[in-house]
């Protein structure tokens, strides 16, 4: 299977707690395909309320990220996982 690189945004209900968790412009995540980004992030989500998913753009290219605060806080696009915001 190959990796995807994506990126999600979030339906902005509850601004608040996309904030707190650090997707209030969105998430990059990598995965082989929508089921596995809803595995991702349901993990990242773990304990919060249901976060519901806006909108998925996949295959994009470090050029297309905003550059003062993603590019700057993102890790590693190539690997499996939740690359914005960086986890420590």
């Amino acid at each position: 299977m190959t990796l995807h690189r994506y990126w999600i945004t979030f339906e902005r209900t509850d601004i608040g707690l996309l904030r707190s968790h650090g997707v209030g412009l969105g998430m990059g995540v990598t995965a082989f395909d929508e089921s596995d980004i809803e595995k991702i992030v349901s993990k990242y989500f773990n304990g919060s309320k249901p976060i519901k998913i806006e909108a998925v753009k996949a295959d994009v290219r470090y050029e297309d990220l905003e550059k003062d605060h993603v590019r700057k806080n993102m890790g590693n696009m190539a690997e499996r996982g939740i690359w914005f915001p960086k986890l420590r």
